[in-house]
Order: C-alpha cells, then structure tokens, then sequence
C-alpha cells in the first residue's frame, strides 16, 4: 500500500488511524494487524448506500469520456498560454487538437474564468493571438492547480504526457522524492498532496526563474523577518537538496518557495517564534476561540476529540498566514474533492458564519471559500455524526380534493421514512389549516398553499410516482431544522418551493415542463428567473431554448407567492418574458401579484 499511494509511515499510520476513526459512521468497522487491514460490515443499508453514492459520482464524473476530454482540452489550452511568453495563435492550437476555433470556445471561456481566480487576465491581441497577463507567482500557481486537474489513472499516457512534458522530469521526480523523505525522517509533516505540489512548483521555478521578479513590493517588509526564521534556516538546507550541483536561484524564489512551504505544512509547533515576528500567533488565538465558541453555541458541538481541535487550529494558522502572505490569497479552483461543500445548503450557513468571523477581525471585504475547505470537511464529518437534541420534523400532508392519495401516501411515509425523522404525519384539509396553528410544520402537498408560512414545501404533482424523491427531502429538512432552530435567517434566505422533479438544494424548480432558476440577495431582492422549456427532443439529445429576465422587489409576507404566479404568468404567456417586462414587473410586482392573487 506505501508503494501504490506513495505514503512515508507517518502518512499511513494517520491515514489508516482516520480510517478506522470514521468507518463507522458509513456502516464499516475496520480491523488493523501488524501487515494487513480488514473490515467487516456492521450496517449494510448504510454501507450501501455510501457505496453507490461513491459509484456513481465516479461513473458520472470521472469514468466518462467527454469529461475527461473536457478536462484534456482546459489543461492543454491553459498551460499553452502560461508557458509562453508571446501570444498563442488559436489556429495552431485547433490544428494541434484535431478541433475546430466554434469547438473549442467553451474551453476558452472556461479558462478565462479559471484564470480570474488567480488575479489573471487573457488579452488577444490583434493578428498574433491570446497572451495571459499578470504577476509570475499566480501564472505558477495556476499552472501547479491545472496540472494537478490530471490524473495518470484517467488519461492514457499520449494525453496526459502531451500536457506535462514540461512538468514531468528528471528534476521533478527527484525533488518529489527528497521531499517524501524529508517529510518521513523530519518531524516537520507534509503529506503526499502537498509534497506534490511543492515538487510541481520547484520544477516550474526552474524553468521561469529568469523571467521576471516573483515577490511583490508588499512582502518586502517580512523579508528580513523570514531569513531570520528557523525554518527558513531547515527550508534553505532542503532547498540545496533539490538543484545539487547547480547554481541556486536567487534569495527572492527561495523565499517564494519558503510561503508555499509554509502554506501546505501541517503543523506549526516548531514555528511560534516566526507566526509571533510576523503577528499573527495573538490572532490565531483569538481567532481559534471565535470559532470554537461558533462551534459550541451554534452547532451544539463541544466534544471535539483531539483530532478535530488540532485540525482546527492549525487550519486557523494557515489560513492567517495566507492573509498575512496576500500572494497566496487566491480564489483557489477546488481540484481537493471538496466542491460539494459549497453546494450544501447547511454548509453554506456554516462558511458564511465562519467567513463572518474571520472577515470581522481581518476586515476584509471578501475571503476566497476554499481558504475554510479542510476546516468545513471536518465540521461536516463532526456534525453528521454527532447526536443532536433537536426537534424532530412535523408533516403535513394537504391536498385540493383527494384525501384518498394522502391517506395512501401517509402510509407510505411511514413504511419508507424512519420515525426518528418526524415527530407527527397529519392530513390538513386544504381549506380549513390556519398559519398560525402550522407554522413549524414541514408542508408536503399537490399544489401551492395561497397564503403559506414561510416553511419548506415540496410540491408532489404525483405521489406514487415521487416517493424516492421524498425521503432525501425530509431527511435534509430534519438536518436542517436540528442546527438552525434558533436561527431564522436560513428562512429568509431560502426560496420555500421545490418540486418532485427539481432540486430542493440548487434551488431550481420545475413546474408544467419549465426549469426556474432563482438567485436571491438581500433586500431589495434580486431575483435571476432563467426558464428552460424542457421538450422531448431535449431527452433524446435536442436542445433546450432559454430565456432569462431578472427582477427586482421587497419581499414581504407574500414573497413566495409571489414567486409562484410569476412562474404561473411567464409559462401562460411566453411572450412576456423580456426584459422590458420585467423592468415593469419590478416597479409593480407587488401590487399587480396581489391583484392577480385576489
């Protein structure tokens, strides 16, 4: 296993110590013997259900043929323009991938967005092509983060050495290597992704060291400060490692590597004079209680094992030093698996608690989210885990005029979904429920209430059709009912309707074969409503037409319903949708829905 995954002992024994740690939690109990580790399953649903979770993102994102040409194209285009110097001629590069200029559009426009997280800019210039321009730190850096986008496993070898034959060398696969020995004989801890990318940033500082200066006039004040560190001292020895017999770079590329170093490192027990001289040891300190309280009063989560607290507190010191060292507070691309974290509803909250916090002592206007990732994974492994008091969800089940299906579908929600999820199922004639009596119930119903709480609906347009889309929905209610019951901000933020076909999280919705997408903000709020007709020749590869307008109102006590005729009133009259009617829409909305209402 340490020859496959390139693991020193440290990084096994961690690695198999959290393996046995959380396989519980996925319905595993893991046994380990001086040469061989074994588990048995405790809890096959559970262990089955995380199993095909696993199986089909992997067919779905990695497995397939047109995301990994996707991912070729992205990467060869991207490192084509960092690498050179001069402009990039798009013609040669259709000529070089067999691929059309119309074709290779989408991977332009792709590029253009991945660059703007690394403070990055693509100008085209007239007769000669495309050139990237910005500071020779952030070119590096995503250089390192698109490479590290291929996997050798995905690509076959012409694809992937195509893409790397600049990276992949002598010098990288020695440097790799003194670097996971230096990682298993010092107690300074590197793990396999970071000695990855070290490697993949010396061997590009190898090839660019020439070009132009890498430190901006920022960093000059901690210069002295950082020759004077002892781990600068440790970082200049290693350093000497990796060029051998050849003639350093200069002092400035040994001290961009040194930020990077310190960056991915994962403890800081042996640096505390050098985060005190560069003033951030108070902050971290300051900031790690800030948070542990978050953790204690908002999540309920005071019993955080040792593992956590360490976690914890050393992503608190990177993520100040990343502050502190401004060249490496970039809007990093996810490329660690963690993307889902900025998807999750739950998760949101958290960050933006999180972001909160931190913004208020840096005062900083904005703070890149995949600076909390490592910190967001382990609150989200503790939370799921851990047995909250909390309330348990109450249903009610409503319909127009067919108490028949809902006394059916009771039945069925009680044989498929686990009573520790719900306190209460009851059927609520549509006409007789009051707001009053309901207002904490979880509402499950064939059409949309006119004058509804603010809670979560799910509208069920067929109910025996719908009940594996059920579950999740009621699940995800309870979990997020039990962390935010004191918090009513989640209800205003979040727009109540979802549907049988549509994605409750995404916040995307489909009535009568439309897509609605809805983006909300603050007040005045702003809402994107992009609809997509959703056709039969879109299922059997046709294209879908879209429109998309964008509105501006108060939301009050009607904001959901609201919502509801506008989707009502752009389905029956397709030809309102443009933005000129929407500008009308915005000055009168409330009082033309009203009316539309009464």
């Amino acid at each position: 296993m340490q020859e496959t995954f390139h693991f020193s002992d440290y990084e096994l024994k961690k690695t198999i110590s959290a393996i046995i740690e959380l396989a519980p939690h996925f319905g595993a109990k893991v046994y380990e013997t001086k040469f061989l580790i074994s588990y048995i399953i405790i809890d096959q649903k559970l262990f089955s259900d995380y199993y095909y979770l696993l199986r089909a993102f992997y067919y779905r994102n990695i497995n397939n043929s047109t995301f990994t040409q996707n991912i070729f194209y992205n990467t060869y285009i991207g490192l084509k323009l960092l690498i050179s110097n001069e402009a990039v001629n798009m013609d040669l590069i259709s000529a070089e991938l067999y691929r059309s200029r119309s074709a290779l559009r989408y991977n332009l426009q792709w590029i253009k967005k991945f660059f703007y997280n690394y403070h990055l800019n693509i100008y085209n210039k007239p007769h000669y092509g495309l050139i990237a321009i910005g500071n020779e730190f952030y070119k590096r850096y995503a250089m390192i983060a698109l490479i590290g986008q291929l996997d050798v496993r995905i690509f076959n070898n012409d694809f992937f050495n195509s893409c790397t034959q600049l990276i992949y060398n002598d010098f990288y696969i020695r440097s790799r290597n003194i670097l996971r020995e230096f990682a298993s004989e010092s107690t300074t801890t590197i793990s396999l992704g970071s000695s990855r990318i070290l490697a993949y940033y010396l061997t590009i500082q190898r090839s660019r060291s020439q070009n132009r200066p890498i430190l901006t006039p920022a960093l000059s004040g901690f210069k002295q400060v950082i020759i004077r560190s002892h781990s600068y001292a440790i970082t200049k020895m290693l350093y000497s490692q990796f060029y051998e017999k050849e003639e350093l770079p200069l002092e400035d590329e040994m001290i961009s590597f040194f930020i990077l170093y310190m960056a991915h490192k994962e403890e800081y027990s042996e640096d505390e004079q050098f985060l005190k001289e560069i003033g951030i040891e108070k902050s971290s300190e300051i900031l790690y209680k800030s948070v542990k309280a978050y953790l204690r009063e908002k999540l309920k989560i005071s019993d955080l094992e040792d593992y956590y607290n360490d976690l914890i507190g050393t992503e608190i010191k990177r993520l100040m030093l990343k502050h502190q060292f401004h060249i490496l507070n970039l809007r990093m691309t996810n490329l660690g698996g963690r993307k889902h974290l900025f998807s999750n509803p739950v998760l949101i909250m958290i960050l933006n608690s999180l972001k909160g916090i931190v913004n208020e002592m840096l005062q900083e206007e904005e703070l890149p989210p995949s600076h909390f990732g490592v910190l967001l994974s382990a609150i989200e492994r503790k939370f799921q885990f851990t047995k909250i008091p909390c309330l348990k969800s109450k249903i009610a089940l409503i319909s127009r005029d067919n108490e028949r299906e809902l006394s059916i579908l009771k039945c069925e929600i009680e044989r498929l979904v686990p009573s520790e999820y719900y306190s209460i199922i009851q059927i609520i004639p549509y006409r007789s429920y009051r707001l009053d009596m309901y207002s904490d119930y979880l509402f499950i119903t064939d059409t949309v209430p006119e004058y509804g709480p603010k809670l979560k609906y799910y509208v069920l347009p067929h109910h025996q059709n719908q009940l594996n889309d059920l579950l999740p929905f009621i699940k995800n209610h309870r979990e997020f009912y039990k962390i935010y019951i004191d918090s009513q901000i989640i209800l205003k933020k979040r727009t109540e309707f979802s549907t049988a076909n549509g994605s409750s999280v995404e916040k995307d919705y489909i009535i009568n074969n439309c897509l609605f997408l809805f983006y909300e903000q603050e007040v005045p709020m702003k809402i994107q409503i992009c609809i997509t007709k959703l056709g039969y020749d879109q299922y059997i590869g046709g294209k879908a037409v879209t429109n998309v307008v964008e509105l501006n109102f108060y939301p009050d006590e009607y904001t959901y319903v609201i919502l509801y005729f506008i989707c009502k009133i752009f389905i029956s009259y397709p030809e309102l949708l443009n933005e000129q009617n929407a500008d009308v829409l915005s000055e009168n909305i409330n009082q033309y829905l009203c009316e539309s209402i009464y």
